[in-house]
């Protein structure tokens, strides 16, 4: 039973993630008007949920979150915003200064993207070079 818990939850909390996400679509959408496309309102989208997640966690709602949606709450982009925010915070705590702090919560996430950017690079001219 415990199991079908866990996963009601994150299905729940996966799912408001997702209707958030949905719904601020639509509004920057609106508000940008016709002109702007998914090229620009998905990026703005992913920093407002990022935003979202990190304002989160640095008020202890994110970690009570996690708890009830496990994964749900894990997997969309404020989960990595919170992660890297719940990085910043815990080595701030331990009295480094918020610049340091930045700079080294960041570092994982920095290396993340550039391993993501080249594989992605070299699979594209992979791609080209079958093609």
């Amino acid at each position: 039973m415990d199991a079908v818990k866990k996963l009601a939850g994150a299905f729940i909390v996966g799912g408001i993630f997702g209707l958030m996400g949905q719904l601020l679509m639509v509004l920057i959408g609106g508000v940008l008007g016709p002109g702007y496309g998914p090229e620009l309102v998905g990026p703005l989208v992913l920093g407002v949920m990022g935003i979202i997640g990190g304002v989160l966690f640095a008020c202890g709602l994110y970690q009570k979150i996690e708890k009830v949606g496990g994964f749900g709450a894990i997997m969309p982009f404020c989960g990595l915003a919170a992660a890297v925010a719940g990085a910043i915070c815990g080595i701030r705590g331990s009295g480094a200064p918020l610049g340091k702090a930045i700079v080294n919560g960041l570092k994982p996430f920095v290396i993340f993207v550039v391993i993501v950017v080249v594989v992605s690079a070299l699979i594209g001219a992979g791609v080209t070079l079958i093609a």
